[in-house]
């Protein structure tokens, strides 16, 4: 908007603008103020989002990938497989030289603007899961270019429906790249909706949903029948419940007995063309045996499609078991694969007294803690050697973590 003013030969024009800018802004700002119950509300809602924002999407979304790997993911993922992409990126860059070589090429300029700023904020903020939808702004230049690529290409070969003949192919190619997700989205319940319907088919009534973040539209809407909570605030409560089922809404695959999972068939488009959620969703018991309470150090779980999950601890981190008569912990305890060391020594202890230690590798390690001589509480679990990812993998997570906690059950 700003490079629009610049351009404009007439103060009386640049008026114009600002005033209708700012009619438009107040059409969508006042009834967001009032929605927000208020100005100081609608800051503090703001505020939150700013923070969510640059500590999920900035950060904790990235996983190990580079900005390299981000900037790809949003620049030429949304235009589908390599076959179509690089063909449309020659295509645009031969456009920008005809951008260049015109006269009035500064009609171009407010769109490369927009483009540029754009692209910066989305490679340095954004989550890459989103990168599909949210390039879609930076998305016009690039069609505007290769566009003036094919006109291009048509004077050159002195064929008039070349530019025609080049669209059509794109839009073909892309149509049949994304026929996979179609196909399923047209034919096929979505994975969240059939696993409400066996939900409601099989679960009893007082069964609390536990569900990823990413699922909590659909389980507050399609497990209208079910108390549900986020799996943080659900163990929080209900941990040291025995007589409450509690089911685990998982974002992905599992590998766990009894858990039963339901999906759509999976294809390159799924995971370029959408935020690569929902198309695998699993619905996993959680046993008594198996719950706990993270008190410290203790990070939310992790997930593959697969169903392989897990939570990184800190170098000491703290959990509180139920109350149970088990005479032992059992524990899981893993390295992934790109953790600067082959392995840690881990030493674990029960209310402030040592109980057992190991070496924890990379193929995971099971640790039986003994706690018959005592009622299990708090659960210390104190690694000699952790790391930063942000300085292993080049990403921006900055947890100081250790190892990971794979599995945990009383017995």
């Amino acid at each position: 908007f700003l490079v629009v003013l610049l351009l404009m030969r007439r103060w009386r024009h640049r008026g114009m603008a600002v005033f209708f800018f700012a009619f438009v802004s107040i059409l969508w700002f006042t009834p967001l103020i009032d929605a927000s119950g208020g100005l100081s509300p609608f800051i503090e809602l703001q505020r939150k989002q700013a923070v969510y924002v640059a500590a999920h999407d900035a950060v904790q979304s990235r996983g190990a990938g580079s900005v390299a790997a981000v900037a790809v993911r949003c620049i030429l993922h949304p235009w589908g497989p390599k076959a179509i992409a690089l063909p449309l990126m020659m295509l645009a860059a031969a456009g920008v030289v005809a951008m260049l070589r015109r006269r009035n090429w500064k009609q171009f300029l407010p769109v490369v603007a927009l483009t540029v700023v754009h692209v910066g904020f989305a490679i340095l903020m954004m989550d890459p899961a989103d990168g599909a939808r949210y390039s879609l702004p930076s998305m016009m230049l690039v069609a505007i270019a290769a566009a003036l690529g094919l006109s291009v290409m048509r004077d050159a070969l002195v064929f008039r429906p070349v530019a025609w003949i080049g669209a059509i192919l794109f839009a073909g190619g892309s149509l049949f790249y994304v026929s996979p997700i179609l196909r399923a989205r047209t034919h096929t319940p979505s994975p969240p909706a059939q696993a409400a319907t066996y939900a409601s088919d099989s679960l009893p009534v007082n069964t609390v949903i536990l569900y990823d973040l990413s699922l909590r539209p659909h389980a507050e809407q399609l497990f209208a029948k079910f108390r549900s909570r986020s799996t943080e605030v659900g163990l929080n409560e209900f941990y040291a419940s025995p007589e409450t089922p509690l089911v685990h809404l998982a974002d992905g695959g599992s590998v766990l007995p009894g858990a039963k999972s339901f999906q759509w068939p999976s294809s390159d488009a799924f995971g370029k063309m959408t935020r690569n959620h929902y198309r695998v969703v699993s619905l996993e018991p959680v046993p008594p045996a198996s719950r706990f309470l993270p008190i410290r150090g203790v990070s939310p779980p992790e997930r593959t499609p697969a169903g392989l999950t897990w939570r990184w601890l800190a170098p000491e981190a703290f959990l509180r078991l139920p109350p149970m008569k088990a005479p032992t912990v059992l524990l899981q305890l893993g390295l992934s694969q790109d953790t600067p060391y082959s392995t840690n020594r881990v030493t674990i202890l029960v209310d402030g007294v040592m109980a057992a230690s190991a070496d924890v590798t990379r193929g995971g390690t099971a640790i039986e803690v003994p706690v018959s001589s005592r009622r299990p509480g708090v659960l210390t679990i104190r690694s000699e050697q952790s790391f930063v990812p942000a300085q292993i993998v080049g990403n921006r997570d900055g947890r100081r973590i250790s190892v990971q906690l794979l599995s945990l059950e009383q017995r």
